[in-house]
């Protein structure tokens, strides 16, 4: 009998049980959420890439500003959904939150405040 996961975000989910699941679950997820946030900036490293990522759905993700100890689960739900907006839909191999920048300029001279951003593993 196949296993029913829960619909949440996987990462990372290469290689382990129930994988091709957890991509489609992803994807579904990222498809429910994409237009929540917008990448504003993307520099690519060894394995990885450094991703910046503005939420336009404030109502979605006010738990994030609350640092209260009341709602980690939920800011972590929260971090989860935005990193894999910054992946587009995948964090196969996994994800690091680097932190919130109060303000970001990216390459074309745009100003954003409020910026997440997260190392997503590529290898």
């Amino acid at each position: 009998m196949k296993q029913t996961l829960e619909k949440k975000v996987y990462s990372p989910w290469a290689y382990t049980e129930n994988e091709e699941d957890k991509c489609k679950i992803n994807y579904e997820l990222y498809e429910e959420l994409k237009d929540k946030a917008q990448v504003v900036g993307k520099a690519s490293g060894y394995a990885h890439f450094v991703a910046m990522v503005v939420p336009t759905d404030k109502e979605h993700f006010k738990f994030l500003e609350d640092d209260s100890i009341h709602h980690n689960d939920e800011r972590k739900k929260l971090l989860d959904e935005l990193a894999l907006i910054a992946d587009n839909g995948n964090l196969c191999f996994g994800y690091y939150y680097l932190g919130k920048l109060s303000s970001y300029t990216n390459w074309q001279g745009e100003k954003f405040e409020n910026v997440y951003r997260f190392s997503i593993n590529t290898d």
